[in-house]
C-alpha cells in the first residue's frame, strides 16, 4: 500500500509540474508577444540588409568561409533561408520563438536550481529577460546566429544541471 501511495504522490506531483510548467510556457508566449508581436512591423536595418539579406540574394554567403574570422557566420541564415526562403516576416517571427525559448530555457535552469522559491524566481527571471530593455538588438535579423548559439548553451547548460542532480545521462 506504500509502495502505490507514494506512486500516486509522484504521478500528481509529476501532473502538478506539467501543469505549472504549461502556464509559465503560456505566459512566456503571452508576455513575448505583448513585447514584440503587437507592433510587429518588419522593417530590414543596415545591419540585417548588408550582413544576412544582401549576401544571401546575391549568393555571396556561404556555409562556412575560412577565410572571415568567423567562419561559420552564415550557416545559420542560410539554413533559415533553406526552411523559410526569403520570408523576411518569418525570419523575424523566428527570431520572437528563439528569444522567447532563451526565456524558457532561462526559466528551467532556475527553477531547478536549489533555492526557496525557485519555480517563481525563474518565472520572475524569464519575464523581465523577455521584457528589460538592455539590449535593442532584439529583433535584428543579424541576432538570429547569436540566438541559435545562445538556446545551445542555455540547453547544454539545462542538460548539466539535470546530469549534475542525478537525472541520468541525458
Amino acid at each position: 500500500i506504500g509502495t502505490k501511495a507514494g506512486f500516486s504522490q509522484k504521478q500528481e506531483a509529476s501532473k502538478w509540474e506539467l501543469r505549472q510548467t504549461a502556464v509559465v510556457v503560456l505566459l512566456l508566449l503571452v508576455v513575448g508577444f505583448l513585447a514584440y508581436g503587437l507592433f510587429f512591423a518588419p522593417a530590414l536595418f543596415m545591419d540585417d540588409w548588408t550582413s544576412v539579406v544582401e549576401r544571401i540574394v546575391t549568393d555571396n554567403a556561404q556555409w562556412l568561409d575560412l577565410s572571415q574570422r568567423r567562419p561559420l557566420l552564415f550557416s545559420t541564415f542560410l539554413l533559415q533561408n533553406q526552411i523559410l526562403g526569403l520570408n523576411i516576416p518569418a525570419y523575424y517571427v523566428s527570431l520572437w520563438l528563439l528569444y522567447v525559448v532563451m526565456a524558457f530555457l532561462l526559466y528551467g535552469i532556475i527553477s531547478e536550481l536549489p533555492l526557496p522559491y525557485a519555480g517563481l524566481f525563474g518565472t520572475s527571471t524569464a519575464l523581465l529577460f523577455l521584457v528589460y530593455p538592455t539590449n535593442y538588438t532584439h529583433m535584428w535579423l543579424i541576432q538570429f546566429g547569436i540566438y541559435c548559439a545562445t538556446v545551445a548553451s542555455l540547453f547544454y547548460g539545462y542538460l548539466l544541471l539535470r546530469y549534475a542532480q542525478g537525472a541520468g545521462w541525458i
